[in-house]
């Protein structure tokens, strides 16, 4: 399982970005053969910059992003 930080979702989904390819193409490579997870801060975090919750699961489930809550 590998947690994916807010900060490689938020350059994935920057249109025009400059470091939007690197990001892209790691999150594409690594989902081959892990499973990447996604929690409730990185969600929250992000989720209101694209759009909203629907949004932003559809975008997650293109790149096989798991939402894993936290627990204590």
């Amino acid at each position: 399982m590998i947690f994916i930080d807010s900060n490689i979702l938020i350059d994935a989904l920057s249109d025009g970005q400059i470091w939007r390819d690197w990001p892209v193409a790691r999150l594409t490579e690594l989902s081959l053969d892990n499973r990447l997870v996604i929690n409730q801060v990185g969600f929250a975090e992000v989720a209101p910059g694209v759009g909203g919750v629907e949004s932003f699961r559809g975008w997650l489930a293109a790149f096989d992003i798991e939402y894993e809550p936290m627990d204590e």
